[in-house]
């Protein structure tokens, strides 16, 4: 069960789920479970000349985690998504570094609601 301080952060994801939070928690699991690995990814495809798998990899992660949240740090992946199709190596690592830590920190918040 969440408590009100969770219900409250995660107030529009639970909407999302029409307040059922036994899914919201299962989703949570799967993130906690997929996500870390994604991140970890991107930072290496980060340094990719090409950054096809980092456009990738950032709009899968963008998915993954919009369930609980579509705001920042979500929407700034799009800036990052965009200038990796691009090829624009110094935006999409400039990006990346001001989002890295707002995404570890969301991963926490949604840790704690995991199942």
């Amino acid at each position: 069960m969440m408590n009100d301080i969770q219900k409250k952060r995660f107030s529009d994801a639970l909407q999302r789920v029409s307040g059922d939070e036994d899914m919201l928690g299962m989703l949570a699991t799967i993130a906690v479970e997929d996500a870390p690995a994604m991140m970890e990814s991107l930072e290496s495809q980060i340094d990719d000349p090409t950054l096809t798998e980092a456009a990738r990899t950032a709009h899968s992660l963008k998915g993954l985690l919009s369930a609980f949240e579509t705001g920042e740090p979500i929407s700034e992946l799009e800036p990052l998504i965009e200038a990796a199709r691009r090829g624009d190596k110094t935006e999409a690592a400039t990006v990346h570094a001001a989002i890295k830590p707002k995404l570890q920190s969301l991963m926490t918040e949604i840790e704690a609601i995991a199942d």
